[in-house]
C-alpha cells in the first residue's frame, strides 16, 4: 500500500509568497491608477472612522464608500 506524502511546509509558504505578491502588487497598481478615486477612498474612511460626521451625512459617506468600494471590486477582480 502506498500512501502520498504530504509537501513540505517550504513549498507550501513559497506557493502562498508569490500569490500574495501578485494580489498586493494588482491592488497597489490599481490604487496608483486612479489617485483621485484612491484619495477619496482613503479620505472617506478616515473620516467615517476617526471624526463622527452627522448621521445624514455619514450616511451619504457610508453609501459613497460602499460605491468606491464596490468599483474597486469590480477594477480589480483578484479571484477571477
Amino acid at each position: 500500500m502506498t500512501t502520498k506524502s504530504l509537501p513540505d511546509l517550504k513549498s507550501i509558504t513559497a506557493i502562498f509568497g508569490s500569490v500574495q505578491d501578485i494580489l498586493i502588487n494588482k491592488v497597489v497598481k490599481t490604487l496608483l491608477e486612479t489617485p483621485l478615486l484612491s484619495s477619496l477612498f482613503v479620505t472617506d474612511f478616515a473620516i467615517l472612522l476617526f471624526l463622527r460626521p452627522p448621521v445624514l451625512f455619514s450616511l451619504i459617506m457610508l453609501g459613497g464608500l460602499v460605491g468606491l468600494a464596490m468599483y474597486f471590486g469590480q477594477k480589480l477582480a483578484l479571484f477571477k
